[in-house]
């Protein structure tokens, strides 16, 4: 029986996989869109693990047994995937590493263990659900899989909590001990913590709800034991706050369309600064200036300058170091196993620019890319920049200047321009 309990918190959960759904596939550069896919494939997870939840306890599994025993696999990656987006957000990472994958085999080992059930014929799947449909109770020892069901229902808040110890063990770190994480350089540290502490929380309510349930039913396990009507109420406020949840993404651009409020700066398109034509420093922090005098007498072959430029220019593409405020020519010499005078004597010879003026070409190259795909619609002209690795607005304002002849805010006007023409 569907009831209008059962209807909201299936709109919860549906609130959860949209929000999912539009984080996972909204285009967004790097490290962005990698934390964007690992928070929306947790509100997905959530998401189509409640709906299974009620599809089962209301009956209307009945309606789709093909799909009973797909939400078995699902929540094992719930836990993983969190931890590892409040990691990736803490260290700004970009990619799973090897060792990552070991997360996810919990999940591996419940596909595992319900395949012989998935392909299984339709009698035997219509058969398990008329069962649990008669009495949910069954859900918990109805042998569907290889492994008892009542173990996953075990494993499931243990997994949870070991999850949820790591998740605080680092949002404890970030906010009140940053010196012990080797983080890279953050614009907005607080903005930042004040989020994942609120998504650590969140989680917490939810698994101590899912931690509660499981021990009641767990010991409550006889044939009589009303399981639908204890485990309704929780259920209704878990989705009231799956929809709260839901609107601070939906109405946050900066969460939904960027890196959780690591970005928010408050700026006008129209405001103009009066040093924005001040000529940018040459020198990048801790630049050393000798480090920018070619030397003349020992001034490189052609082929020589060929093949610097070439691995300069791929590992600056591949690794976008450019988007590091404050970036020096010893730290990109160290990463390319250069002498920094080499390095400086190339860009200098080959590109006859000083290593400033070379990363802000990169810089300038990324910001117009941004504004092509559209981003200065959902954040500021400053954060765009600061995406693209400039640290102020001056310096921004300078280079872009210096490099296209316009203003930013000119810059883009004369796109939508075009952009307007074309259409017309």
């Amino acid at each position: 029986m569907v009831d209008f309990n059962s209807l909201f918190i299936i709109g919860g959960a549906l609130c959860f996989i949209l929000t999912g759904v539009i984080l996972f596939f909204f285009r967004k550069p790097q490290p962005e869109a990698y934390l964007s896919k690992l928070l929306g494939g947790v509100l997905v997870t959530v998401g189509l693990s409640t709906v299974n939840y009620i599809l089962i306890v209301s009956g209307m599994m009945k309606l789709i047994p093909w799909w009973y025993g797909y939400g078995i696999p699902l929540y094992p990656l719930i836990p993983p995937l969190a931890y590892l987006y409040v990691r990736g957000t803490i260290y700004r990472e970009s990619r799973l590493k090897k060792q990552d994958y070991l997360h996810f085999i919990p999940n591996m080992v419940c596909l595992l263990a319900m395949l012989p059930f998935y392909f299984a014929g339709s009698a035997e799947k219509i058969k398990a659900v008329n069962a649990i449909t008669q009495n949910v109770n069954y859900v918990y020892y109805y042998k569907t899989g290889l492994i008892p069901p009542i173990w996953y229902f075990i494993c499931r808040p243990l997994q949870s909590l070991v999850y949820q110890v790591l998740q605080c063990r680092l949002v404890y770190l970030l906010a009140f001990r940053p010196g012990t994480l080797a983080l890279k350089k953050q614009l907005n540290p607080k903005k930042i913590t004040n989020w994942l502490v609120g998504f650590v929380l969140f989680q917490a309510v939810i698994n101590i709800g899912v931690s509660i349930l499981t021990v009641i039913a767990c010991s409550n396990l006889s044939l009589q034991f009303n399981f639908i009507g204890t485990t309704k109420t929780p259920m209704v406020w878990e989705s009231l706050l799956f929809f709260l949840f839901s609107l601070v993404l939906l109405f946050t651009p900066t969460i939904l369309y960027g890196s959780p409020l690591t970005y928010q700066v408050e700026y006008n398109l129209d405001d103009h600064d009066d040093n924005i034509h001040k000529d940018v420093s040459p020198h990048g922090p801790g630049l050393d200036n000798q480090l920018l005098v070619m030397d003349r007498g020992a001034e490189f072959s052609q082929e020589q300058l060929d093949e610097y430029s070439r691995q300069i220019e791929g590992y600056i593409t591949r690794s976008e170091i450019f988007r590091k405020q404050g970036l020096s020519i010893n730290e990109l010499a160290v990463d390319l196993k250069l002498p920094s005078r080499t390095l400086s004597q190339v860009i200098n010879q080959h590109y006859n620019q000083r290593f400033t003026d070379y990363i802000n070409t990169y810089r300038i190259a990324y910001f117009k890319k941004l504004v092509v795909h559209g981003d200065f619609k959902v954040l500021t002209l400053e954060s765009l920049a600061l995406e693209a690795g400039f640290s102020s607005r001056s310096t921004f304002f300078s280079a872009f200047k210096k490099s296209t002849g316009l203003n930013p805010t000119d810059y883009i006007n004369s796109l939508k321009q075009e952009a307007d023409s074309t259409v017309g």
